[in-house]
């Protein structure tokens, strides 16, 4: 009888462990909005601030400090279509749909962004990657381009990367350039040594990942939105990426971001939240209905997500 008792009160507070995990789900509570003027079709959230690639209204900056009330700080206007930003330093760089060109955008001061260089190609500009002193510059069919930004006046192309049809994205991670899209067989992600910029070699491939929408990299893994599923693929070997677990939402995850055990989903017509403590097993924990979810950030306990017709919703995360 004793070595029973002793069992059970050894096992007890690992089965509270276990209860309490099941619990405690994350859900998200609705406290601010901003209906920009266009658009938006991506965000990045750093400090108290919000970049919006705002269509053709340009870059949009908004002050965030206060979740409630997020204000209009700054504006920075092109010609043609502003379809993602990404923030490095005092810097902001976009991609430009329409003419093909990356603009490098000083915010130093965020109420009062000024162009100070940018970069052009043929073709049009999707998505751009910023591990300084480099920029990884995806313009579809024509490539990866890879541009010394060490001087932001004076973009200088040192490095190329060509992948079969087209290249839809890319996200950089310490010696590694992950990329997602068509080959002739497939659409696929591939993974590329940049320990040397200048020549990008191949090291890695996943096939057949469906359409590439989204995607992000934590320590271990890689988590592709797009396709209709949301793929986590493991990358601590990069030369053996492989598919290791999968979600399949209602609709078409246009967006991922990634907080510690959770993958938060812009899903078209919901935002959803994923668990993803175990990789192999994703299962959805929270929805919410939207208009046309289009992308998703998460930084500090809020959840951002920009729907295209309704702007952008921050969301405060509760457990």
């Amino acid at each position: 009888m004793m070595i029973y008792r002793f069992v059970y009160w050894l096992l007890l507070p690992l089965l509270l462990l276990g209860l309490s995990a099941c619990l405690i789900r994350p859900s998200l509570k609705q406290v601010g909005l901003y209906k920009p003027g266009d658009s938006s079709e991506y965000i990045e959230v750093v400090g108290y601030h919000a970049y919006l690639a705002d269509g053709y209204d340009g870059l949009l900056i908004l002050d965030i400090s206060n979740p409630i009330t997020p204000t209009k700080v700054g504006v920075y206007k092109r010609p043609e279509y502003v379809m993602q930003v990404t923030v490095s330093r005092d810097y902001v760089y976009l991609a430009d749909k329409g003419l093909g060109q990356l603009w490098i955008v000083d915010i130093s001061d965020p109420s009062r962004p000024k162009e100070v260089g940018f970069f052009e190609q043929p073709g049009p500009g999707f998505y751009v990657a910023v591990p300084a002193p480099y920029a990884y510059f995806v313009t579809g069919q024509e490539g990866v381009r890879i541009l010394d930004i060490s001087d932001p006046t004076t973009p200088k192309e040192v490095g190329f990367y060509k992948m079969g049809r087209r290249i839809d994205l890319i996200a950089v991670v310490d010696s590694y350039a992950y990329i997602c899209g068509q080959t002739e067989i497939s659409d696929q992600v591939e993974v590329l040594d940049i320990s040397n910029p200048t020549k990008p070699v191949l090291v890695g491939t996943v096939e057949n990942v469906g359409a590439c929408f989204d995607m992000t990299v934590g320590d271990r893994y890689l988590y592709l939105a797009g396709g209709g599923t949301l793929l986590i693929i493991d990358v601590s070997d990069p030369t053996q990426p492989k598919v290791v677990g999968s979600y399949d939402p209602l609709w078409m995850p246009m967006g991922v971001a990634v907080d510690r055990h959770y993958a938060y989903l812009a899903d078209l017509y919901a935002v959803r939240v994923i668990d993803i403590s175990d990789p192999t097993e994703p299962r959805e924990v929270f929805s919410q209905k939207m208009n046309q979810a289009a992308a998703v950030a998460v930084a500090d306990g809020y959840v951002y997500i920009v729907d295209k017709h309704d702007g952008l919703f921050i969301f405060e995360v509760f457990q």
